[in-house]
């Protein structure tokens, strides 16, 4: 009896079921899923190739002896003492030195005699052989002597007599460069007085020693 009451309806179940119905639309997307852990880290990679040098200070020097070379009123580079100075990049350059000057306080020279004017000597560091930076004091030098000092008498090495003064001034000027060459001159000019003119060497450049230290900036 229960036997053929199941069957009665698996087959009323059977004949009940229709066709599978059409897929429906797609649901939203889920939110991001958290992040996974670090992979571990790569290989190492090879060296670059190793960079220029960085450039370095250096120094120049020069010296000039026995110029003998008088100066006059006018700003020059008398005995044409100078330093080139080769800048591999852009940079400053501190130029500085010793001008040994001669000073003529000779009574039998008629020109000083009769000149009653003091004498003066300037030193500059230019760089071009007519700069003399006025501007620059405390840079530049000068050396200044009254009309009423009196002659210096000596005996040169030769035995001759000598009666000028011998001073030495010091100079000194900052610049900055760029990259490539650049001339520092060591110039000088007088004021002895419109008695005294270069042909009477009242004043003369007689040695100069200039060294030039270059910073890369």
């Amino acid at each position: 009896m229960h036997i053929r009451l199941l069957l009665v309806i698996a087959v009323a179940a059977a004949a009940c079921s229709g066709s599978a119905g059409s897929v429906g639309p797609a649901g939203p997307t889920g939110p991001t899923g958290l992040a996974g852990p670090a992979g571990p880290p790569g290989l190492k990679g090879d060296p670059g190739p190793p960079g220029q040098a960085a450039p370095k200070s250096f120094v120049a020097s020069a010296n000039f002896q026995n110029l003998d070379a008088a100066i006059s009123n006018a700003c020059a580079n008398y005995g044409s003492a100078s330093l080139l100075v080769n800048a591999p990049v852009k940079g400053t350059v501190v130029v500085e030195g010793t001008a040994i000057m001669k000073f003529n306080r000779s009574t039998a020279d008629t020109i000083y005699k009769n000149s009653p004017y003091q004498t003066v000597g300037f030193v500059f560091v230019g760089t071009s052989a007519t700069d003399c930076p006025s501007s620059e004091y405390g840079h530049h030098a000068f050396l200044k002597l009254p009309s009423s000092m009196p002659a210096a008498p000596g005996v040169s090495p030769d035995t001759t007599p000598d009666d000028n003064y011998y001073f030495p001034v010091p100079f000194r000027r900052v610049v900055h460069v760029v990259a490539g060459s650049t001339t520092f001159f060591v110039n000088s000019q007088s004021f002895p007085g419109s008695g005294c003119v270069a042909a009477s060497r009242c004043q003369a450049m007689e040695h100069v020693g200039i060294d030039a230290i270059f910073i890369p900036d």
